[in-house]
């Protein structure tokens, strides 16, 4: 990187503060003229444009209050309507004549009702053509004044068409107008400070430039212009070659209001380029001369500033190498330079009290510092024996954390025992409870059962009587066969037979009796036994109800028991919690210590160094 010295510096900072601005105006001064100018030059053009505009229409006016004018005179209207062209040549021709010598006027012709030229006074041997095509003629025909450019046998001309009328009849037309000759075409110069031309659509018909006469006739070469032209926009093209600024403007048909041609306006803007670069060498001459002046100016603010701030560097310079013993700066002036000067020579007698301070500062620095140490060490020995009291006590804590810690996990298995005996107590009632219910419909069933066969038993007993009225019924059969001998011998079989049945059917109901009543015996045993389980039942429901009460109460008092074990697990971790932030501050105290001793130690060599800094000074 440059070092540069602040003398350097400062003049560079002088310069670029001075010429920026400068830049800065000067660039934006000479944009504006540049800008100024060119508006210059525009709005120039278009004034030119506009008193161009102006001077045509007078001349249009003019060209149009001369043919109204003449088109009223009783002996050309007389003549035209009696076709006399001698009569309309003697009063016509004198004044022409009289017109073209005072008014500079080029066109004097007068046409007959069928739009044939009758007679010019201009060109008084040639008449009978046909312009009944035209639409100024014709619209004069019908009676409107028209004025407009146009372009005739007699050239490109300010052209004024008025109806002749013979007792409010159109009998002809009254044609007067102004050539674009030489004279007229200086006398518009004279008006715009430039050039004209005119164009007839592109093709350019009239020009005051001398080296376009040969071009007359011919179109442009930028077919664009009059493309934009035909839209009725006005068209600035700037030549730099040639230092010129050309203005298209539309020509419109005064009938159709169509553009029918143009109009160009050129101005030479030669003087804009030679006024810019008059400018701009005015600029640069002034930058010079402010250049020239800032340099200057540069060269007194060193002399005045940087001067006095390189005495102050030597001295400053001599007291860094330790030499406290110069001599005092002369203070020559009052500004900041002046305040500077003072303040370094304040400076210089404080750091020399200073010196002196610290060396006997030093010393006492020293013997303080090696008291110091002295005492750390003394602190060391008791911080050391508090030490290994308080790692015995947390050593213990942590013992009855441990315990507590395993007494807490016996009785969280206790309190799962429990909950599992509880949990055998609960199914084992609901088990009782099942079988009470079962014994209970067992004896319902037992009980129907009984009745049922009860119930049996009178059919049986209904049985029975039938079987005895049944035997009697036989014997009594069997008695009335033998009476009737062998006539009642196949009734007598009968009988027999059924006396049979019913004995044998007296057997089976003795039978089945007894199986009854033996069943009803043996349903009354099961009977009771099975009230005696249902009231065994009950009793063991009971019981089981209890049993289930007692485990919940012993699950209760063993999670008290963890609880309080717990808490007191969690207390013996807080102690021993407490324990440790005891030890760790008693560590911090001894690395304190330590670190007392360490900085005494330190100290007591910066105090040498501070001495032996100091020692370097000459006071």
């Amino acid at each position: 990187m440059l070092k540069l010295s602040l003398r350097r510096k400062l003049i560079i900072m002088i310069v670029l503060s001075a010429i920026i601005p400068v830049l800065i105006v000067a660039t934006t001064l000479f944009s504006q003229a540049e800008k100024g100018i060119s508006k210059l030059v525009v709005d120039r053009i278009e004034q030119a444009s506009n008193s161009a505009d102006m001077y045509l229409k007078e001349k249009m006016n003019e060209t149009l209050l001369v043919a109204e004018s003449y088109a009223q005179n009783e002996k050309i209207i007389s003549a035209l309507n009696n076709e006399d062209r001698e009569t309309l040549k003697k009063v016509a021709v004198p004044i022409f004549k009289a017109l073209n010598q005072e008014n500079k006027l080029d066109v004097f012709e007068f046409g007959d009702s069928k739009g044939k030229v009758f007679f010019r006074a201009h060109n008084v041997n040639k008449y009978g053509d046909d312009k009944s095509e035209k639409k100024s003629i014709q619209s004069a025909l019908k009676g409107d004044k028209v004025k407009l450019f146009e372009s005739g046998n007699s050239g490109f001309a300010i052209r004024a068409i008025v109806p002749i009328k013979n007792n409010n009849k159109i009998i002809g037309t009254m044609q007067t107008g102004f050539s674009f000759d030489q004279r007229l075409l200086d006398q518009i110069q004279g008006v715009i400070s430039g050039d004209i031309g005119f164009y007839s659509e592109d093709r350019l018909v009239v020009s005051s430039k001398e080296d376009e006469q040969s071009g007359i006739g011919q179109p442009l070469e930028d077919k664009s212009i009059y493309e934009q032209v035909i839209e009725g926009k006005r068209v600035r093209i700037t030549n730099n070659q040639d230092d010129l600024l050309e203005l298209y403007t539309p020509l419109y048909h005064p009938i159709t209001g169509t553009v029918k041609g143009m109009i160009r306006i050129s101005q030479d803007f030669s003087f804009v380029t030679k006024l810019g670069k008059r400018v701009l060498i005015s600029f640069l001459i002034n930058g010079i001369i402010i250049l020239i002046l800032i340099v200057i100016f540069s060269l007194y603010f060193n002399k005045i500033v940087i001067n006095p701030l390189r005495r102050l560097t030597a001295i400053a310079k001599e007291i860094a190498e330790g030499n406290l013993n110069t001599k005092e700066l002369e203070i020559n002036s009052k500004d900041e330079i002046g305040e500077l000067t003072s303040a370094f020579n304040q400076m210089k007698s404080n750091l020399h009290e200073i010196i002196i301070n610290l060396l006997d500062t030093s010393e006492e620095l020293l013997a303080y510092s090696e008291e110091l140490s002295a005492s750390a060490q003394e602190g060391n020995a008791t911080i050391e024996s508090t030490n290994q009291l308080m790692k015995g006590m947390s050593s213990s804590i942590e013992e009855i954390a441990i315990g507590s810690q395993e007494v807490t996990v016996l009785a969280q298995e206790t309190n799962s025992q429990t909950e599992i005996g509880n949990q055998n107590i609960t199914a084992t009632l609901a088990s009782i409870r099942e079988i009470s219910q079962s014994v209970k419909e067992t004896v319902n069933a037992i009980n129907d059962l009984n009745i049922t066969s009860q119930e049996i038993g009178q059919i049986i007993e209904l049985i029975d009587n039938i079987a005895e009225q049944t035997n009697l019924l036989a014997l009594n059969a069997a008695i009335e066969a033998a009476r009737a001998g062998e006539h009642g011998h196949g009734f007598a079989v009968v009988a027999d037979e059924i006396r049979e049945l019913s004995v044998e059917t007296s057997k089976a109901i003795d039978n089945i009796s007894a199986l009854i009543k033996k069943t009803q015996l043996k349903a009354g045993v099961g009977l009771d036994a099975i009230k005696q389980v249902e009231e065994q039942s009950r009793g063991g429901e009971s019981i089981a109800e209890e049993t289930g009460k007692i485990f919940a109460q012993i699950q209760s008092s063993s999670e008290n028991t963890s609880v309080q074990i717990e808490q007191t697990a969690i207390s013996a971790d807080t102690l021993a919690n407490n324990s440790e932030q005891v030890m760790s501050a008693i560590d911090g105290i001894n690395n304190m210590s330590e670190e007392i001793s360490n900085s005494s130690q330190e100290l007591a060599i910066m105090a040498e160094k501070l001495k032996a800094l100091v020692d370097k000074f000459e006071v």
